[in-house]
């Protein structure tokens, strides 16, 4: 293992540039619920992708290019076919048969790698593990005829370039989302399936930013981002299981399968990330794997590696993006990075360069020396982990409990100080400058009050009336609440919010809330209630409604919160100017 993360938190774009930079060779593996698709790199150069999409495959390239006909295809899977179990890779049948000259299949391979680093860049969510020096080149590079005397070695900073200005244009021009939504259409559908509405995604008409003067006139429609399912998240996990432990009795793998399994069915329920990422050093794969899912679910991002240059590279990111760090070390070990004394070294360094970083440091059951020399190097916390060899039978449960006290603590440390939160603040300020659709404005704002308040959602503004859209910390998700609709007096708490455009917290003895939008939600344990107004040409387009469910209140940065509601609304005004340059209308 060299590094494990999640693409909310490190994008492609700076994947492939660190790869670049550091001369890395190994195989990157991007994961979402599209499937599997790889990079591998030799010393900083892409020299092959595999692509999990069947309308991204070498044979239909070709043909795209004008590089061979449909006869010439036909003839070549008919000649693999019959080949059996000496079956060679498409374009090497293509090549040796004469059916396609050779600088046209190298030009078809080179342009499967863009379209491959094409398709992941559209990706916002999903996971990626980088496997250093596991080059596994696939069959269509690899297995090329000796005489040919030539390999793929793309510069990746080209290939990269190259596929950014694809983007751009595709999205420029309309194409992206329809080249991959015909995809997903020709999917087979499962008979036992259950139809699945989408309701409209939020767009400048549905916010009355195409037509202002029309705004009052218009009922806004729900907006809602739908992502597909994995197929079977259970049978994925237990692969990867079995996969990170492999020397673990398949009984212990199933004790940890049952702490991870339930989460699985609540990945679709987003918690706010408190401005804080995890960074995991250590060389096992079942800690980080475990680890990424549970944090997932509480809103801490975790990046995992065991190489102390990935480990600064993570951490001067997350400090510049305005995130709080938090370390964690895995127990120590007799030689290698993860020797006692360079441990010691290594924390006391961070501590030096970066204080703003929290540190735990893991050890062995029974370790005295290793607590007190972690202590004194910059850990705020030591936490004894389990190890097979120690408990036996029972490491299961014993590693369930562990990970879980873990959580704990990393979830309180990133909520313990107004640091945290204006930490919290500058990340969603920073994100939201690189927005431009009012969708992503809406879901950005949610994300970030639901890391102060367990519960909220998207409260659309009509004439009259308020539609209750996507929302966090709902029971039983957001799908059953979605799109009702009820009516709010002038008088209410709602309709003056909305009206004066600034934000409210405390106790909130509204009918309108009591008797409506809490009896749908449910009535929370304490009275108070936060609404976030966010405007746009003086107008309210949306409220973000957030209560504490079933906890306790805490305090609230409203001052922040509105810092961050009026910044959202320029990024919508700015969006509106821009397609108004853009269809000359200015």
């Amino acid at each position: 293992m060299s590094f494990t993360g999640d693409l909310e938190h490190l994008p492609i774009v700076d994947i492939i540039q660190l790869l670049h930079a550091a001369r890395k060779s190994g195989t990157l593996t991007v994961h979402n619920s599209k499937g599997d698709n790889q990079l591998v790199f030799r010393d900083g150069f892409i020299v092959s992708a595999n692509n999990s999409r069947n309308n991204v495959r070498i044979g239909r390239i070709l043909l795209e290019i004008n590089a061979i006909k449909e006869a010439d295809l036909e003839q070549a899977l008919a000649f693999q076919k019959a080949a059996g179990a000496d079956r060679k890779p498409l374009v090497t049948t293509l090549i040796e048969r004469g059916l396609v000259a050779k600088e046209d299949a190298f030009k078809g391979l080179e342009i499967l790698i863009e379209k491959t680093v094409l398709e992941i860049l559209i990706w916002k969510e999903g996971s990626f593990t980088f496997d250093v020096d596991v080059v596994n080149v696939a069959d269509e590079y690899r297995y090329i005829p000796e005489k040919m005397k030539k390999e793929i070695n793309l510069n990746s900073q080209n290939v990269l370039m190259e596929a950014l200005r694809l983007y751009d244009e595709k999205k420029r021009d309309g194409e992206l989302e329809t080249e991959f939504e015909e995809e997903e259409a020709s999917l087979p559908v499962l008979a036992a399936a259950a139809p699945v509405a989408a309701g409209p995604e939020i767009s400048a008409d549905i916010l009355g930013l195409a037509d202002i003067d029309k705004l009052e006139r218009k009922i806004p429609d729900v907006f809602i981002g739908l992502a597909d399912p994995e197929p079977d998240p259970l049978a994925d996990l237990q692969q990867r299981l079995a996969e990170n432990a492999p020397d673990l009795p398949p009984a212990e793998r199933e004790e940890i399968a049952g702490l991870l399994a339930p989460l699985l069915a609540a990945s679709g329920q987003e918690k706010g990330a408190g401005g804080a990422t995890v960074i995991l050093f250590s060389a096992d794969p079942l800690l980080g794997q475990a680890l990424t899912l549970l944090c997932k679910q509480d809103g801490l991002l975790v990046f995992a590696t065991d190489e102390v240059q990935d480990l600064d590279m993570m951490l001067a990111r997350s400090l510049g993006k305005g995130m709080r760090p938090l370390l964690v070390f895995d127990r120590p070990a007799a030689d290698g990075p993860f020797a006692a004394g360079a441990l010691d070294a290594l924390r006391r360094r961070l501590r030096d360069e970066a204080p703003q970083a929290s540190c735990v440091q893991l050890v062995a059951p029974g370790d005295a020396a290793a607590v007190y020399a972690a202590h004194a190097t910059g850990a705020r916390l030591t936490l004894p982990r389990p190890v097979p060899e120690g408990d036996g039978a029972g490491f299961g449960r014993a590693f369930n409990r562990f990970v879980r006290t873990l959580v704990v603590a990393l979830q309180d440390w990133s909520r313990e100080s107004g640091e945290g939160k204006v930490m919290a603040l500058t990340q969603a300020c920073c994100s939201l400058r690189e927005l431009g659709e009012p969708r992503e404005v809406a879901l950005s704002l949610l994300r970030f009050v639901s890391g102060l308040c367990p519960r909220a959602l998207i409260l659309v503004v009509g004439q009259g009336e308020l539609v209750i859209d996507r929302g966090i910390g709902l029971a039983g998700g957001d799908e059953a609440l979605t799109g009702s609709r009820f009516a709010i007096t002038d008088d209410s708490l709602l309709a003056t919010v909305a009206a004066g455009g600034r934000p409210f917290f405390g106790p909130a003895a509204d009918p309108c809330l009591a008797d409506q939008l809490q009896r749908l939600l449910g009535p929370p344990a304490t009275p108070q209630v936060l609404l976030l107004p966010v405007l746009s040409f003086g107008k309210a387009r949306f409220l973000i409604y957030a209560d504490f469910a079933d906890g306790a209140n805490t305090p609230i940065p409203l001052p922040l919160c509105e810092i961050l509601a009026v910044t959202g609304g320029l990024v919508l005004e700015n969006a509106l100017y821009r397609k108004k340059l853009q269809k000359g209308s200015l």
